[in-house]
């Protein structure tokens, strides 16, 4: 269906708009940064930079299960800096999220 497709595009460029107005870095084809490896461990992490991330507290609704705005920037500028390392991006970051949930959104 059309509108389905402008709809979706408009989603694209809004949430594009939103990620580079929150500094999240992208490339010309709207690729996120691809993770790094840390074979080491946490060890390998570049702490000024992850203390300049804000925790993150849990959403004001009822319904804890809705992610907010606040909470998918954190992820999005963690992942670049923390890798797939869903536990310690929970226990810094978004400590009300377990790892699964980071994992999956």
């Amino acid at each position: 269906d059309r509108s389905v497709s402008i709809i979706s595009q408009r989603y694209s460029r809004l949430c594009l708009l939103l990620y580079k107005a929150n500094s999240v870095k992208i490339d010309e084809d709207g690729n996120l940064q691809t993770p790094p490896e840390h074979p080491d461990g946490v060890e390998n992490f570049d702490e000024e930079a992850i203390a300049k991330l804000k925790s993150v507290g849990p959403p004001a609704m009822f319904n804890v299960h809705r992610w907010s705005l606040e909470e998918d920037i954190t992820l999005l500028k963690a992942v670049p800096l923390m890798g797939h390392m869903w536990a310690e991006v929970s226990s810094r970051l978004i400590p009300h999220r377990d790892r699964g949930h980071l994992r999956k959104r």
